[in-house]
């Protein structure tokens, strides 16, 4: 089964020549998405809409060479179901109160 893997970072949005502030964004390749809402989701809708046949792929999301979510299918991120079953790694899980 072929995958996908998506890059995370962030960007300067600028207000003025002096004021900003950094939003995420989200790349694969030559599609990229920058917002402040689920732009994981959002890349993976675009990609899927441009390529329906690849819904089974797997998607895995790196920060820098750090894994961020265990892989899931394209399908899954674009309906978003990708982040809502606490689909983290162990490692970057928050811990829980006990």
């Amino acid at each position: 089964m072929s995958s996908i893997v998506i890059t995370l970072d962030s960007v300067r949005k600028y207000r003025t020549k002096a004021e900003y502030r950094t939003v995420p964004r989200a790349s694969w390749l030559s599609y990229e998405v920058v917002g402040d809402g689920p732009v994981i989701q959002q890349l993976c809708s675009r990609i899927l809409e441009d390529y329906p046949d690849c819904k089974d792929y797997r998607v895995s999301v790196y920060r820098d060479n750090v894994l961020c979510f265990l892989e899931k299918s394209l399908e899954a991120w674009a309906q978003g179901k990708g982040l809502n079953n606490g689909n983290q790694p162990e490692w970057l899980r928050r811990p829980t109160k006990v």
